[in-house]
C-alpha cells in the first residue's frame, strides 16, 4: 500500500511492455517477493512476462495506504502486506526509503548492489568492484586522471571501434544500440 499519491502513476496490475512494468507497483513488490531483489533486466525485454512472475503477479493488490495523509513528510512510504496460504499475515513498513536523498543515504552493501547491478552492463566483472571502490573514496584522490583511466579501458557499449566502423553502406546514423531502458 503506497502513500495515496502514487498509486495513479503506480497502478498497473498486468504490465503489457516493459515501460509498463517500470510504472507497476505490482510488478515491482511481485518481483522482490519472488527474486528477493529487484534488477535493471527485471524491466528489459519480456522479462515482464516471465512465467514465474505471471501468477503471483494477478495475486498481487495495490491500493492507497489507509493512514498516510495527503501532507505527510514521507510522501514515499509504503506497507506491503503478504497473506500466507496458512492465513498469516506478514507485513513490513518503509517510511523514509533508502537512497530517496541525502538525509537517508544508502548503506555501503546497498549501493554496492545497485553500482553491480548497473556497472554489469557496461564493465567486465572484475572491473567492477576495482572501480567501486575508488568511487567509494573518490574525496580522497589526489589526481582524478587515475579514476578515469578505470572508466576508460574500454570503449562504452555500443561504440564505434576503429575495427568495426561502419562501412559507407550501413550509413553514418547513430551507431549506439536501441534499447527500451530508460534512466
Amino acid at each position: 500500500m503506497p502513500h495515496r499519491r502514487r498509486p495513479p502513476h503506480t497502478d498497473n496490475p498486468s504490465p503489457q511492455t516493459p515501460l509498463q512494468a517500470k510504472f507497476s507497483v505490482q510488478y515491482a513488490v511481485a518481483r522482490a517477493l519472488l527474486d528477493g531483489a529487484v534488477r535493471i533486466s527485471d524491466f528489459e525485454g519480456d522479462a515482464h512476462f516471465d512465467t514465474r512472475i505471471r501468477p503471483l503477479l494477478a495475486r498481487t493488490t495495490a491500493f492507497a495506504h489507509p493512514d498516510m495523509a495527503d501532507d505527510a513528510d514521507a510522501q514515499f512510504s509504503a506497507e506491503v502486506r503478504v497473506t500466507l496460504n496458512d492465513g498469516r499475515v506478514l507485513s513490513g513498513r518503509v517510511d523514509d526509503m533508502a537512497g530517496r536523498g541525502g538525509d537517508h543515504p544508502m548503506s555501503s552493501e546497498e549501493l554496492w548492489e545497485k553500482f553491480d547491478d548497473c556497472a554489469r552492463r557496461a564493465m567486465p566483472k572484475e572491473d567492477i568492484m576495482p572501480l567501486f571502490e575508488r568511487l567509494e573514496t573518490l574525496e580522497k584522490a589526489a589526481d582524478i586522471r587515475a579514476v578515469i583511466r578505470l572508466l576508460v579501458k574500454r570503449p562504452p557499449p555500443g561504440a564505434v571501434t576503429a575495427a568495426a566502423k561502419p562501412s559507407a553502406a550501413q550509413g553514418k546514423g547513430n551507431t549506439l544500440l536501441e534499447t527500451s531502458w530508460v534512466p
